[in-house]
C-alpha cells in the first residue's frame, strides 16, 4: 500500500506542476489548499498517507482554467477532467491522469476549488447561503440547514423527483453563474470574506471563510516536494481555520486513512469512456438520494439496487465488460474494508 499511495503522489506532483504553470503562464490566481498546504508546512511535501491535491482559484480564474486544460486534454491521451464539458456540472472539478485508477475506477486527480467572496452585507450573506444550502442538496442529497433557505429561493426546490437529474442541471449552473457574477460584486469589499463555493458543506460545523489578508499577497514557497507553488500569506492563520490550533500534531494511527483502497493500472479504458462511466456512476448516486428527505432506510437499499442494476444492465447491453468489471472490483473492495 505504501508504494501505491507513494505512485499516487507521483502523479499528482505531475498534475500540480501542470496546472501551476498554466496558471502562471495565463495570470491566473491558484494557491495550495487542505491536507496539500498542511503537507508542505508540517512534511515538507505530501502527508504520507494523502493521495490527493487541493489546489484553489478565484471563480472567474477557476473556469478559465478548466478552459484551458480541456485544451491540454484534447492533445493528451492520459489527462481529463472528471465533470467539465458533461452534462452533469460540480461546484468543483478534478484534473485528473487516466494512467492509474484508485479502486479501478477513479483516475488519480488534483481537486481544483473555486472560491468566491461572501458579502460583508448581512442580506446579501443570507442569500448566498441560502443558495448554497439548496446546492448542498443537489449535491450532497440534503439541506444541512433549512432554516437558512428563504423564501424566495424555494422555487429551486425540486419538484418532479422522476426528472431531479435535470432539475440538479438546471440549479446548478445558475448557481455557478451567479456565484460568479457576486465574486465581481463583492470584490471590491475589503469587509468581504474569502470563502469555498460549498463553505462548510463538509464539516459539521459552522465556518465562515477567510479574512483577505489571510490569503493575499499569496507567497510562493518551496516547501512542497523541493517545488515551489503559491500558497496563502498567512499560513499558519489559514491553517488553525482549517484544522484548528493543534494542526501540526500528528494524528492517531487510525485516523492516518489514505483515499483509495487500492491502485491499478489502466491499460485499456480511454479517457472520454472513463468521464462517461464516472458520471454515469455519479449520476446513479444522485438517483439514490431522497431528495423529500421521506425515505426509509430499507427503501434506500432497494432504490439503489434498482439503479445500479438499471446501470449494469445497460453497460452490458453496450459491451462494456470492463467497465463493469472495473465497478465490480470498486463495490468489492469497499463492501470488504467496511467488513
Amino acid at each position: 500500500m505504501v508504494k501505491q499511495i507513494a505512485k499516487a503522489q507521483n502523479i499528482c506532483l505531475e498534475l500540480m506542476k501542470e496546472v501551476r504553470d498554466i496558471c502562471e503562464q495565463n495570470q491566473l490566481t491558484y494557491w495550495i489548499d487542505g491536507g496539500t498546504l498542511l503537507g508542505a508546512k508540517r512534511h515538507n511535501g505530501f502527508i504520507p498517507w494523502d493521495d490527493d491535491v487541493d489546489i484553489c482559484l478565484p471563480i472567474p480564474d477557476y473556469f478559465q482554467l478548466l478552459e484551458l486544460l480541456q485544451e491540454k486534454i484534447t492533445h493528451s491521451d492520459n489527462r481529463m477532467l472528471y465533470f467539465h464539458g458533461s452534462d452533469f456540472p460540480m461546484w468543483f472539478d478534478h484534473y485528473a491522469s487516466t494512467e492509474y485508477l484508485c479502486d479501478g475506477i477513479f483516475p488519480v486527480r488534483v481537486d481544483l476549488i473555486p472560491v468566491i467572496y461572501w458579502s460583508s452585507v448581512k442580506s446579501k450573506f443570507s442569500e448566498q447561503e441560502s443558495l448554497r444550502q439548496i446546492a448542498n442538496l443537489y449535491i450532497r442529497g440534503y439541506l444541512k440547514n433549512s432554516s437558512k433557505v428563504l423564501p424566495a429561493h424555494e422555487k429551486y426546490l425540486p419538484k418532479n423527483f422522476k426528472n431531479q437529474v435535470d432539475e440538479r442541471r438546471k440549479f446548478l449552473g445558475e448557481f455557478l453563474n451567479l456565484n460568479s457574477e457576486i465574486y465581481i460584486e463583492e470584490k471590491n469589499d475589503s469587509n468581504a470574506e474569502v470563502n469555498y463555493i460549498f463553505s462548510d458543506s463538509y464539516v459539521k460545523s459552522e465556518r465562515r471563510g477567510y479574512a483577505q489578508s489571510t490569503i493575499f499577497p499569496l507567497k510562493k514557497r518551496t516547501d512542497f516536494e523541493n517545488e515551489a507553488f503559491s500558497q496563502p500569506n498567512n499560513r499558519d492563520v489559514y491553517l488553525e481555520t482549517l484544522y484548528g490550533e493543534h494542526h501540526m500534531q500528528l494524528p492517531p494511527d487510525d485516523e492516518k486513512i489514505s483515499h483509495q483502497l487500492f491502485l491499478k493500472k489502466n491499460r485499456r479504458i480511454s479517457a472520454i469512456e472513463l468521464q462517461k462511466m464516472i458520471i454515469d456512476i455519479y449520476t446513479v448516486r444522485f438517483q439514490c438520494y431522497d431528495l423529500s428527505m421521506n425515505q426509509k432506510k430499507h427503501k434506500r437499499y432497494w432504490l439503489r439496487l434498482k439503479h445500479f442494476s438499471k446501470l449494469s444492465l445497460r453497460w452490458s447491453f453496450q459491451g462494456k465488460w470492463l467497465m463493469l468489471y472495473s465497478l465490480a472490483c470498486y463495490y468489492w473492495a469497499y463492501s470488504k474494508n467496511k467488513n
